[in-house]
């Protein structure tokens, strides 16, 4: 495989994240199904922790690491979750809570509780534990050291699934599982991002040596077979089935993404869309909130009868989704090319 630096565009990096992020477009939406869900629900985060972890490069110390990230991902994250609030407050098709209210469960990003921006968050605190995994790595070269460290982070993932499974929601104030600043996931994803990294440090070439489009086939059928072929296991009192079958398709549904997506050719509305998908994370809320909102006022009897019927449904997801990725080009063209500050860059002359 053909060394490329990590400063420049890496194509298949840009591939997955645009289907990640079409993926998690497209669940936002009424229009998305159960049947769809399970498809893109296992990959759409952690395919993104995947890329991130791929990605990193050891070369801050802790100081600089957190200016970094604080000035990419938690800058963008206060702005945009802030300001959706406020824009909320003022035009919005739906009754919000209190301005105050809604900003305190925002600063305690407690998921599924007004918690809007989440993702850029949840990186960010997952961007520090991992900081120390990498440097671990680095700093111990034994083959039974990096084995513990493995071994240590997946115990810490299953824990937190294990967690997120057994929880009464009552024990917590906010009847939620869920923990601040998402305590419960952060190990689930520092996993995949060091699974990411030891991909790109250990086994991408030799995955680059047997990828081809009849692996990529016969990943997805196995995905396939994974995802739909055993419905108990979505709600087996089973706990060790249960964890299992989420890491299995967790695992092979990336890899699959990352199969694919090595062997697709990308466009520039591929590499547009995966190149600006903290954006078009924050931004897509308004836009399906609008274009949902309009379609119930406007033809209402037609879009339940869509909404009703799982062929409809699911058409009518994939077509909305890739308009809103189209509608979407415009404010993301502005804000990186005059107010690029708000996602933590500066304006190139």
């Amino acid at each position: 495989m053909k060394s490329v630096s990590l400063k420049q565009r890496i194509e298949w990096v840009d591939v997955v994240k645009y289907i990640c992020m079409m993926c998690i477009i497209m669940s936002h939406l009424e229009a998305s199904t159960m049947v769809m869900y399970r498809f893109w629900s296992p990959f759409y985060l952690m395919g993104f922790f995947f890329v991130s972890g791929y990605v990193y490069k050891n070369k801050y110390n802790f100081k600089q690491f957190i200016e970094n990230k604080a000035k990419t991902l938690l800058w963008p994250w206060l702005f945009f979750s802030v300001g959706n609030i406020l824009i909320a407050q003022v035009v919005s098709f739906n009754q919000h809570e209190p301005i105050l209210k809604e900003l305190i469960w925002n600063f305690l990003q407690i998921r599924t509780l007004g918690d809007g921006a989440w993702f850029l968050a949840a990186i960010f605190i997952a961007f520090i534990p991992f900081y120390y995994v990498v440097c671990n790595y680095e700093n111990r070269k034994s083959k039974q050291s990096r084995i513990f460290l493995a071994g240590l982070l997946i115990t810490l993932s299953v824990i937190s699934s294990i967690y997120v499974r057994i929880m009464p929601p009552e024990m917590l104030p906010w009847n939620n599982v869920n923990l601040p600043w998402h305590g419960e996931y952060i190990f689930q994803a520092v996993l995949f991002m060091y699974l990411g990294y030891l991909f790109r440090e250990k086994y991408e070439e030799k995955f680059d040596r047997i990828n081809n489009p009849l692996v990529a086939v016969c990943l997805l059928i196995l995905y396939i077979i994974i995802v739909y072929a055993f419905p108990e296991a979505y709600t087996t009192k089973n706990l060790f089935y249960y964890i299992f079958h989420i890491y299995i398709r967790r695992i092979v549904g990336v890899m699959m993404i990352v199969s694919i997506s090595k062997l697709i050719k990308s466009n520039a509305y591929t590499r547009f869309v995966g190149q600006n998908t903290l954006l078009y994370f924050v931004l897509q809320g308004k836009i399906y909130s609008f274009i949902q909102a309009l379609l119930r006022r406007t033809v209402g009897e037609w879009y339940s009868m869509v909404l009703g019927n799982l062929v409809y449904s699911s058409i009518f997801d994939f077509v909305g989704g890739f308009i809103m990725s189209f509608v979407l080009i415009i404010p993301v063209y502005i804000i990186n090319t005059y107010f690029p500050i708000l996602i933590g860059k500066q304006r190139k002359k």
